[in-house]
């Protein structure tokens, strides 16, 4: 168990604004200032105890998220289904996934 001393960022009261601000492009002079840490505390904290997850949802929120990887699946798997179609065909032939694939200046092909 680590007995050295805490984060300050994670025991200060206002960690989620210092997180929010840091995910938004402020810096870390500017928040080690305003928030009365120090720089070093800041950059540690945010590479240390804030995840991924974590720094995506504070751009776009938890909602956005969910909807940003589900679109994100879906479209994976209809351009690896398509890749995968005997001579790059078109129209993918996998019988859970059958529809003509829209090119924005040919039209359905």
């Amino acid at each position: 168990m680590k007995t050295g001393p805490k984060c300050t960022v994670c025991a200060h009261d206002e960690r989620w604004r210092i997180e929010l601000l840091r995910a938004g492009g402020a810096s870390l002079d500017s928040l080690a200032t305003k928030f009365g840490l120090s720089k070093d505390a800041v950059g540690r904290h945010w590479h240390n105890h804030v995840s991924a997850d974590m720094k995506a949802s504070y751009l776009v929120g938890p909602a956005q998220l969910a909807d940003l990887a589900a679109k994100a699946a879906d479209e994976g798997a209809s351009v690896a289904l398509c890749f995968s179609e005997p001579g790059g065909a078109p129209v993918v032939a996998n019988s859970n996934f059958n529809r003509p694939i829209l090119y924005p200046r040919a039209g359905v092909v």
